[in-house]
């Protein structure tokens, strides 16, 4: 009578290349899987001769509009059609941007390691959220859209909401001098 072990040794090659080829599978699936990073920071932005420049405020903490901005970085291995960027709203709704004039529009074709820069003036911001730094509070995080509908999103870090809520007083300020 044939026992587990001589049933396993008389079929160790086709045991190893099964669980192989599992392996290699779910290796494949997580490498190919689409990997969309974000970043929301404020800036302020400077029309030059050269075209459009966003500077950090850490550098520049005068001049220039203040803007909100979502980076959008394709980290997957596969190019994505990036169709819209924005902000997500805790009621369920979608914040879209229109593009800061001189900036890159969409759609754009992100490459892998290939990165989208979308910018909302600190003003349109406010006015879009009403109820000054508190709107901050009733943004969820930023999404993108590719062209096949996917959407990817994830939630505001702690960093970014505190840079949305300066944004939004900047924009008060503006408003109020």
């Amino acid at each position: 009578m044939a026992t587990v072990r001589d049933w396993i040794s008389g079929n160790a090659i086709a045991l190893w290349g099964a669980a192989l080829s599992t392996v290699l599978a779910v290796r494949e699936i997580w490498r190919a899987r689409s990997r969309i990073h974000f970043n929301v920071n404020r800036y302020r932005m400077f029309n030059q001769p050269v075209g459009v420049v966003l500077v950090t405020e850490d550098v520049a903490d005068q001049g220039g509009d203040v803007m909100l901005v979502v980076n959008v970085y394709n980290r997957s291995r596969d190019p994505i059609h990036l169709e819209q960027v924005g902000l997500r709203v805790k009621t369920g709704g979608w914040l879209v941007f229109n593009q800061a004039v001189g900036m890159e529009q969409l759609p754009k074709k992100l490459e892998p390691s290939d990165g989208f820069t979308m910018a909302t003036s600190a003003a349109k911001l406010a006015q879009t959220l009403k109820g000054g730094v508190a709107g901050a509070d009733r943004i969820y995080g930023p999404f993108c859209k590719d062209g096949a509908g996917r959407i990817y999103k994830r939630r505001l870090k702690r960093k970014e909401r505190d840079a949305l809520k300066t944004v939004l007083e900047a924009a008060g300020a503006q408003a109020a001098g």
